[in-house]
């Protein structure tokens, strides 16, 4: 499949100011209170204020995430948002992140993250796309090439998402080749179904919990 190029993708920007001019929310500019940093991989990384209140499961896989898991790798995350573990992977090294959600504000929006954070050239290497579980095989942009490593936080928060999800993860799964981290707070509805049809479908015995938070609410499972 042929790729997007990056110029394209992430043409520069002069100011925040600018970079605001790219947020929309239903159709108005959305300026909100300017942006916020916060640390990722101990990096100072700038989000938009209104978007600071990241969910506990995306912070708990950006602190895990190293380049032990990511260095040199392909690697694609599902239901980005603000696409906190795809800053994390592309600051540890991975050769390119697919930061895909459903939502084009969302992947408006990190666009404009990527742009503002221009003294991080590694988030270059972050594409963000558009895409349907429900069509996984057409994101837009489209993904070039296999995948190394699936990144998906607190996706499973739905019942009626764990088909989709399952399928979209399946679709870009290389038995052997791929692995997958899910992380998710305990407790989510969905969660338990996740989790077994994840392992029946890729691998009934590589199913591991590598990680929780220190009250144990937040769990991080890895697929191999």
């Amino acid at each position: 499949m042929e790729q997007a190029s990056s110029n394209s993708r992430t043409p520069s920007i002069s100011s925040e100011e600018e970079a605001f001019d790219l947020f929309e929310s239903d159709g108005e500019e959305d300026r909100g209170e300017g942006w916020a940093t916060v640390q990722v991989q101990g990096k100072d990384v700038k989000v938009p204020a209104q978007r600071v209140h990241i969910w506990e499961s995306s912070k708990m896989m950006a602190e895990w995430v190293s380049g032990q898991v990511v260095k040199g790798k392909v690697c694609l995350e599902l239901g980005c948002g603000i696409g906190l573990p795809s800053i994390a992977a592309a600051l540890c090294g991975a050769k390119k992140v697919y930061a895909t959600d459903l939502s084009p504000t969302a992947i408006k929006e990190l666009g404009a993250v990527i742009r503002i954070n221009n003294d991080h050239p590694e988030l270059q290497n972050i594409v963000p796309s558009v895409m349907d579980w429900n069509s996984p095989g057409t994101p837009s942009p489209p993904i070039a090439g296999s995948i190394d490593v699936i990144l998906a936080a607190d996706v499973n928060y739905e019942t009626a998402c764990t088909a989709p999800l399952t399928w979209t993860i399946t679709y870009y799964h290389t038995p052997h080749v791929t692995r997958l981290y899910l992380a998710s707070r305990v407790g989510r509805v969905s969660l338990q179904d996740s989790i077994d049809s994840l392992s029946e479908t890729l691998h009934p015995d590589g199913t591991e919990c590598l990680h929780h938070d220190e009250e144990a609410t937040h769990l991080l499972y890895c697929y191999s």
